[in-house]
């Protein structure tokens, strides 16, 4: 169930918050700001964080508020500049109630670049914590943000989630997310080092370190992985189909009916059988 985002006012400990017709403002008291240490280098504590995309979604799940943003995004603070295709950024919502600053991760992906000042960079993904003592403000470019009452479990938001709980730290890579298109939706593959190379009509992809794989329902984990895809045509365009898999190495395969565990595991579509 899905409604525009609408505007409220709430007390905070320190401070107050201000959801505004445009979109959302959190404004918190100043406080003492430190220099960035890690991937963001400039100063941008005291300067308040800026989301706007074409399109933004939110909901809320103990005490983290997420926004998804979708095509076109530009997240800025001072003189730090990021934009996307695609991002989502978990605001720790419980906490700016109690604190003077406020903390927010900003996951992103495909196209991005990162400024700051004259330092030009371009990545496929980017990791970073950005702290506030000002404000964070959401606009959408066309129409309003869209509040969800429950946590929608998006490729992307899950793998913000996953490299936060694994406490990676900030991170880029020039390496893009591996989308491969299968029907009836795609395979979501997530790795500490990700390859692909072509031979013949296959397309094989290694996947090493810390290993996530999402099919539709089903979520395989493990350390490392390989998994083959074919070369098909359909209406004339050419696309690889997820054949097989390979997974081992601390094997976690979840469905919505159980969990199971093994050392290493093999899934053949092209033979219809799993071992």
């Amino acid at each position: 169930m899905t409604a525009p985002f609408s505007s409220a006012a709430l007390p905070l400990r320190r401070g107050w918050l201000c959801y505004l017709v445009l979109g959302l403002a959190i404004w918190l008291t100043s406080g003492p700001s430190a220099l960035s240490q890690g991937i963001i280098t400039l100063e941008t504590t005291p300067y308040p964080i800026n989301l706007t995309a074409e399109s933004i979604s939110t909901w809320q799940k103990e005490g983290v508020r997420v926004f998804l943003a979708n095509n076109n995004v530009w997240i800025t603070q001072g003189k730090v500049l990021i934009t996307a295709n695609q991002a989502a950024l978990l605001f720790y919502e419980q906490e700016a109630f109690q604190q003077k600053e406020a903390k927010v991760d900003v996951y992103c992906e495909t196209d991005v670049t990162l400024v700051q000042d004259k330092d030009v960079q371009h990545y496929e993904q980017l990791f970073v914590h950005l702290d506030t003592a000002s404000g964070f403000v959401v606009n959408p470019s066309i129409g309003k943000v869209l509040t969800y009452e429950d946590e929608q479990p998006t490729a992307i938001y899950m793998r913000a989630v996953k490299i936060r709980d694994q406490r990676r730290g900030e991170f880029t890579s020039r390496e893009p997310v591996v989308h491969v298109g299968k029907a009836p939706g795609t395979i979501d593959i997530v790795a500490d080092d990700i390859d692909s190379w072509v031979e013949g009509n296959q397309r094989i992809v290694s996947a090493l370190g810390n290993v996530v794989l999402q099919k539709d329902a089903i979520t395989v984990e493990a350390d490392n992985a390989i998994l083959w895809f074919e070369e098909e045509k359909s209406d004339g365009k050419k696309k690889h189909v997820f054949k097989e898999l390979y997974a081992e190495g601390n094997v976690t395969l979840k469905s919505p009916e159980d969990v199971r565990k093994a050392d290493k595991i093999f899934q053949s579509l092209v033979e219809k059988k799993a071992i």
